[in-house]
């Protein structure tokens, strides 16, 4: 079992970063949780679902983790095969989305979701990395089948927003997700 049972460890960073992909899971219309594990027992720092369309969220924040750790790549390959297990029916949508801090890593980051998902087969996905902030990066995939994207939505219905987590730095937290 992989149940997150010793919260202790667990840095401000890393719970900052978890509550962002959280307020963007939220943003975007998901709002339940399917399960409180993956079938396998784990359990990534968000995992939501959007019953109306059958789109699942999965997230993972990221604090001192980075993309070459072994132990971080099987974990996220995990959540990965899950995620394509999902998208199996021809309707579902889903966003799979690593929350960090160093823009340095975001290329390496947007490589290794590349990687996992070519590793398990998904095709038909798009890729994107936005910063929103100082230290909140994001590196995603998904599928979408709406009309409306993510980013048209905000900008129609909430543009622009100040995220409350933000740093209040020269990008001014303003969210754009990577075109869902």
């Amino acid at each position: 079992m992989y149940l997150k049972t010793d919260t202790q460890g667990i840095s401000p960073t890393h719970e900052r970063r978890t509550d962002f992909l959280r307020s963007l899971a939220f943003l975007a219309g998901f709002n339940s949780r399917p399960w409180v594990t993956l079938p396998d027992g784990r359990i990534p720092d968000v995992l939501l679902f959007r019953p109306a369309d059958r789109g699942l969220f999965i997230g993972d924040a990221k604090d001192t983790e980075t993309p070459g750790t072994r132990q971080t790549q099987a974990r996220l390959l995990s959540y990965m095969h899950w995620y394509r297990a999902h998208l199996l029916h021809p309707l579902a949508q889903g966003i799979f989305a690593v929350c960090f801090g160093d823009c340095h890593q975001k290329n390496e980051w947007l490589r290794l979701i590349r990687f996992l998902s070519h590793e398990v087969c998904l095709t038909g996905l798009e890729f994107s990395e936005d910063r929103f902030a100082s230290g909140l990066h994001v590196a995603c995939c998904y599928r979408s089948m709406r009309a409306e994207t993510f980013t048209q939505k905000l900008s129609t219905t909430l543009s622009p927003i100040q995220h409350p987590l933000s740093s209040g730095d020269a990008a001014g937290g303003v969210v754009s997700f990577g075109g869902f």
